[in-house]
């Protein structure tokens, strides 16, 4: 049976879209942490309990200290709450240097007006040693110093090493691997740099399956400093201004480039069909969901109706089609926006079909779509993850099997977006414990308490960015989290390596060479898990790009199939597990 088979063999209504309702943030009522499923039937609310491995050693340890890592991101803030300063920022895992272990890429902000620096601020490129990290940042980059958002990698030139593609508030940056450290801008050459606006996340994927990457970039709101908005109860004393919400500014488009294949790139969004959506986005997640072959955009939009972008593109033309509201992932299932940050695609059912993920705001639900058929249904509640996310605010979050039993477990970074929000908001916290929540295999969670996760879930931090790599090479993913004005955090995984696991390095030969957006089945005994190389999910950040699969209590060896993004079907039998293969594409 084909991968595509397999899927379809697992294989509504649409939704009801109430009225678009504009939240301020000093408005939100609260609500109560006991509500109704959104299916109508209050017996499938559930509420999470104990994990049952609360008295087991802690699955995350954290090494940011053992390991030298010592970013620390600044926002430039000086009191003034500039709407760009409290969403940033991001990172991305890359073998930069070609030694076999992973280094870190991380976005710095920049100084904004009434903010003195007391250090330079500039994005950082940290090498891996076996002592840890140290900083390998290159002059070119440290002379950059725009107020930075994400950052992705991919090798878009086809030449066997990893490039940078970073957003800013303002132009962003292609940074040209070119081997021995060294990096060029060729934002100019490339024509990739998309004007001088707030960006957010950006994916790379092989669109229109030419074996080159193009590269999606959201945008956010068209917002200038010193534009003279003034938000929260300034009237009451100048600690009650707060940032303003993101309904007083105008959404502004996304992205489209093409990759020409000679280092240029071409603007297609007109021609493709996203001009003029003008969502405020800020998590992009890439994955194939209507199970045609090719990559699909979800956009997650901040108190705007999201976007999900089918691919549609025919003989190398970019097309696209936004069928949100057609497949039920426009509005939540109570037929409302949200104020989405962070997003992800995954099979967290075990159907082989992929599901989608989103977190949001505070006092709104974490939201999970599970795919039915031809249509996404709201299943947060019945999920258990819908009221414990409640009081926080998510933005980077990762659908992943952490702990390898076979399922994709869920973690969140969260932290608000107002300084000042225990004097504004009764309840609600400005820094905030990021959560981890075990699947049970049938897309029901319960949410892991400190003891059971490790300490760092039991402090609080203004969470942003979450990026996942096995940087030990040890057959899990470990967690990178960074945060708003605080130091980045590394937490290495303990518990996954104890199950079975097995692993894949893909490189394509008509597909792009580092094997973005392969997907894969893997058959360990009488389980097909689907999983892909991660090049679209959570927020502002890039992963580890090898394929990483828990495999249980399996150990005998396995079979898989690669569905590569030229098309390319490819079968391999019997491999052994608790290794990494390296997989070429057949030419």
């Amino acid at each position: 049976m084909t991968a595509m088979a397999e899927r379809q063999s697992h294989a509504g209504s649409e939704p009801t879209v109430a009225a678009r309702t504009a939240v301020a943030w000093g408005s939100i009522a609260l609500v109560s942490l006991v509500l109704l499923s959104c299916d109508g039937d209050p017996s499938t609310a559930r509420t999470p309990t104990m994990n049952d491995g609360a008295a087991r050693s802690p699955c995350f340890v954290d090494v940011t200290a053992d390991l030298h890592l010592d970013f620390v991101h600044e926002n430039g803030a000086s009191g003034k709450r500039w709407f760009v300063e409290t969403n940033g920022s991001g990172a991305t895992w890359l073998d930069f240097d070609g030694d076999r272990r992973l280094d870190l890429f991380l976005m710095q902000g920049a100084a904004l007006p009434g903010f003195t620096a007391t250090r330079p601020l500039h994005d950082v490129l940290l090498r891996a040693t076996a002592q840890g990290f140290v900083d390998a940042t290159p002059a070119e980059m440290r002379g950059e110093s725009a107020h930075g958002m994400a950052a992705a990698h991919a090798d878009y030139d086809n030449d066997g090493d990893p490039d940078l593609y970073v957003t800013n508030y303002g132009p962003n940056v292609l940074w040209r691997n070119d081997g021995g450290g060294r990096f060029t801008d060729v934002t100019t050459a490339a024509g990739v740099a998309d004007g001088d606006r707030y960006h957010s996340s950006c994916a790379w994927a092989d669109f229109d399956r030419d074996g080159d990457l193009d590269l999606y970039v959201a945008g956010y709101v068209d917002f200038r400093v010193g534009d003279g908005k003034t938000c929260g109860e300034p009237k009451r004393g100048p600690e009650f201004a707060s940032y303003c919400h993101p309904d007083m500014y105008q959404g502004i488009d996304d992205t489209l480039f093409r990759n020409d294949g000679n280092g240029t790139f071409t603007d297609v969004s007109r021609e493709a069909g996203l001009a003029g959506a003008r969502g405020k986005g800020l998590g992009v997640a890439i994955g194939d969901f209507d199970d045609d072959g090719d990559a699909d955009v979800f956009v997650a939009n901040d108190s705007d109706p999201n976007f999900l972008w089918r691919n549609d593109s025919k003989d190398g033309a970019l097309r696209f089609a936004n069928v949100a509201a057609l497949w039920g992932v426009e509005f939540n299932g109570e037929g409302r926006t949200q104020s989405c940050m962070g997003t992800a695609f995954g099979d967290v059912d075990g159907d082989l079909d992929l599901d989608l993920f989103t977190v949001n705001l505070s006092n709104e639900t974490n939201t999970l779509w599970l795919k039915e058929g031809d249509h996404f249904r709201d299943r947060s509640y019945a999920s258990g993850m819908a009221g414990p996310s409640m009081p926080n605010v998510g933005f980077g979050t990762l659908l992943a099997d952490l702990d390898n039993d076979g399922d994709q477990d869920v973690v969140v970074a969260n932290g608000h977006v107002l300084d000042n929000a225990e004097l504004l908001l009764p309840g609600i916290t400005y820094r905030q414990q990021a959560q981890l929540c075990w699947n049970d295999g049938t897309a029901r969670f319960t949410v892991a308490t400190p003891s059971d996760a490790g300490s760092y879930f039991g402090e609080r931090h203004v969470g942003r960015g979450l990026a996942a790599a096995d940087f030990d090479d040890d057959g899990d993913l470990d967690l990178l989290f960074t945060h708003n004005r605080e130091q980045a955090q590394l937490l290495r995984n303990e518990r996954g390596s104890s199950r079975s696991w097995i692993g894949f390095e893909l490189v394509g030969k008509r597909s792009p060479s580092d094997g973005s957006g392969a997907e894969l089945l893997v058959r360990a005994g009488d389980r097909t898990l689907r999983r892909a190389t991660r090049i679209g999910e959570s927020y502002l950040c890039g992963h580890d790009r090898r394929v990483l699969v828990g495999l249980g209590d399996a150990r005998d060896p396995v079979d898989i199939e690669i569905l590569w993004p030229s098309g390319t079907r490819q079968t391999l039998q019997q491999l052994p597990t608790r290794q990494y293969h390296r997989v070429e594409e057949p030419r």
